[in-house]
């Protein structure tokens, strides 16, 4: 977060001509929901279809989406890596590369996306940080490290690595409108001695006009990241799951022409200029797509119809005549669509992509009511659709309380939905932010059933209980949560029913603490001479007993999530902060220090940074920057 990318993107509107020369930078047009300005934070992906001149002979058609850094927000990445041919990753050199930006490099990789380093606020080293020559190059030399050592690590066939003499790497100052990287330096003979002379001198300004940045960053996309022919031979047939994929689709996939067969990869949900219904985000792998066209969804099986075909660039919604391959536009369907869709001309059996890979997962709930009842009704289906379009997202209906329970990945998340209802003309009363907990087992048992004879119960962590090829899986759910069925001679139709619906509502809420329960394997097998087991009550009955004896023998306990973060501080206000971090039971993992800013890496229940902002900015003078590394769930102390 807060790294430079949409201040960096008003420089390529700029370029594309969709922005003035005198807002390059400051106006950060690609934020245009009211929180977003309000907040300085990119809450939603933009898109931004763009027309850029690269020299006299060509010009670049350039599809740029700029995603959030937060990470409440780090979904919306995941959904717009799906989509593009290459990536641009912007490192703030004072707070280096954070842990959210190894996260999203990682996924990045996972989807064979090319990337180009820009190194933004240089600017910072030479002004606040003071360093010379020497030590702005080493600053420079261990950022490119640390990236190169992560792809490295996840490296795909055709990935070049990024690499400052040929061209794959910029340092820039997107606030004051400049960019160099080999290919400007040779052209202008400016090397980074000139740039710190043009600030001692104060005279900044004029390397805007001689390194201008949108130029430079156009022009290493265009001359180190793929296009779109390029780039898709590189990620199939990897994206398809198991890597399977029919010939005739592979080989249209790599022509990546608009005669060929109509092949397109959904995106995130969205509105469509002002219209009431969402569309998704789509980008064209082969052959062209108008309104009317009919494809076969691999995720839903279904045929759907495209009702609507725009280009986007920014605010600016335009009617097209269709999205051709290499494309990415937006287009409404019916019925929509969710991210992640694989679009085809005909049905194909088993041919899907992998799943998009989200890294979030709710950690904090709060429960909702309208405050007009007439919205009551219409509430659910709005709520629907709003978590459909946005990552991390979950809602859930307490059938004990009646209470509707709304679950995001943080609570500026949760702060947004309510903005979004209020937008939609639905005002609502949330109570106090919940912290999510599971109970999880901690060893692996194998007992007899304590109340039914020649029952057999084998339980743990879900890792530790393997299944056989004779098992069936009756249940599964998205937190490791499993139900086996192993020998079964009586068992019936009605009795499984039972032991599933069981084996479902106690993962919700655990018999012994009430909280979720995650990573639980239960395996129900019969002995030759059990005890029938023929009804849906008698499914119900055993399976209750059951899990509540294997919970308590498997030593399951209460986990609660914990942020690890990053928090930078001037020097002279590290003391206070530690005594701030201490107050908060927190647990201060390292200390170091870059040119005078000292960096913490420490480890604080959700519950202790809920008002950590104002306190945090009260105590360094507004001198603080921190990241959510990640969360992490812990045992409760």
């Amino acid at each position: 977060m807060d790294h430079g990318k949409t201040t960096l993107s008003d420089h390529l509107l700029g370029e594309g001509g969709k922005l003035p020369s005198r807002l390059l930078g400051e106006v950060r047009a690609l934020d245009e929901l009211k929180e977003e300005q309000k907040r300085g934070i990119t809450i939603e992906s933009s898109i931004a279809s763009l027309d850029i001149p690269i020299n006299e002979e060509h010009t670049m058609h350039l599809n740029l989406i700029d995603t959030p850094g937060h990470v409440d927000f780090s979904g919306k990445v995941a959904e717009a890596l799906r989509l593009v041919d290459g990536s641009v990753v912007l490192v703030d050199a004072v707070e280096g590369v954070m842990a959210q930006t190894m996260t999203v490099l990682r996924q990045a990789m996972a989807e064979h996306i090319q990337p180009v380093l820009v190194i933004n606020k240089i600017d910072r080293l030479i002004m606040e940080l003071e360093l010379d020559e020497r030590g702005i190059l080493h600053r420079i030399q261990e950022i490119i490290a640390q990236v190169t050592r992560i792809c490295k690590n996840l490296a795909f066939e055709g990935l070049v690595y990024p690499n400052y003499a040929k061209g794959s790497v910029l340092l820039i100052s997107a606030l004051d409108g400049w960019g160099i990287g080999s290919f400007m330096a040779e052209r202008t003979g400016l090397t980074m001695k000139d740039i710190i002379n043009a600030y001692k001198s104060g005279n900044e300004s004029e390397l805007k006009t001689r390194l201008p940045l949108g130029k430079v960053v156009s022009e290493v996309i265009y001359r180190c990241l793929p296009s779109p022919l390029d780039a898709q031979i590189i990620r199939f047939p990897n994206l398809f799951k198991d890597k399977l994929a029919p010939p005739e689709l592979l080989e249209a996939i790599h022509q990546c022409s608009r005669l060929g067969p109509p092949i397109a990869i959904t995106g995130k949900l969205l509105k469509i200029g002002k219209s009431s219904g969402f569309g998704s985000l789509v980008r064209m792998l082969s052959g062209s797509l108008k309104r009317g066209d009919k494809l076969h969804s691999s995720t839903t099986d279904k045929m759907v119809k495209v009702t609507r075909v725009v280009k986007i660039s920014g605010r600016t919604v335009n009617e097209v005549k269709e999205l051709s391959a290499g494309d990415v536009g937006a287009m409404a369907f019916s019925p929509p669509l969710q991210a992640g869709d694989l679009l085809l001309p005909s049905k194909y059996e088993n041919v899907m992509l992998k799943n998009i890979s989200y890294v979030q997962e709710p950690i904090v709930a709060i429960s909702i009511e309208p405050k007009n009842i007439k919205d009551l009704n219409r509430l659910p289906d709005i709520l629907k659709q709003i978590a459909d379009a946005t990552p991390g997202l979950e809602f859930e209906f307490d059938t004990d309380t009646g209470e509707l329970i709304a679950m995001g990945v943080g609570m500026l998340q949760l702060e947004i939905l309510k903005i979004d209802l209020e937008d939609l003309g639905i005002k609502v009363e949330s109570s106090p932010p919940m912290v999510l907990a599971f109970e999880v087992p901690r060893y692996k048992i194998e007992i007899e059933h304590p109340m039914w004879e020649g029952i057999f119960i084998e339980a743990g962590p879900s890792e530790t209980i393997g299944v056989d090829s004779t098992d069936i899986v009756l249940y599964k759910d998205k937190h490791d949560n499993r139900l086996l069925l192993g020998k079964n001679y009586t068992f019936s139709s009605d009795t499984l029913e039972g032991m599933m619906q069981t084996f479902r509502n106690a993962m919700r809420v655990s018999p012994l603490t009430r909280e979720k329960i995650r990573n639980f394997t239960l395996k129900l097998s019969e002995g030759t001479n059990s005890k029938p087991v023929r009804s849906y009550e008698n499914g119900i009955v055993l399976t209750t007993m059951a899990i509540r004896e294997s919970l308590r023998q498997t030593g399951a306990i209460v986990h609660e999530p914990y942020y690890h973060v990053t928090i930078n501080v001037p020097d002279e206000y590290l003391g206070a902060m530690i005594q701030e971090l201490q107050k908060r039971e927190a647990t201060i993992k390292d200390i170091t220090n870059i040119g005078g800013i000292s960096v913490i890496k420490a480890i604080i229940h959700i519950k202790q940074m809920t008002d950590a902002a104002d306190v945090f900015r009260h105590l360094t003078d507004g001198n603080v920057f921190w990241s959510y590394d990640r969360v992490e769930f812990l045992p409760k102390r």
